[in-house]
């Protein structure tokens, strides 16, 4: 059972990161485009 914890721990670790990761994606993706076009 503890083994089984220790891979659902990193599982949603991975996902987190993931989620994050795209989040910062998107945040400098609308900062491009504000940038491109002045601020809205």
């Amino acid at each position: 059972a503890a083994e089984e914890e220790v891979f659902h721990i990193k599982d949603i670790s991975e996902l987190i990161g993931r989620e994050m990761r795209s989040a910062v994606n998107s945040k400098q993706l609308l900062e491009d485009r504000i940038g491109k076009f002045g601020d809205v």
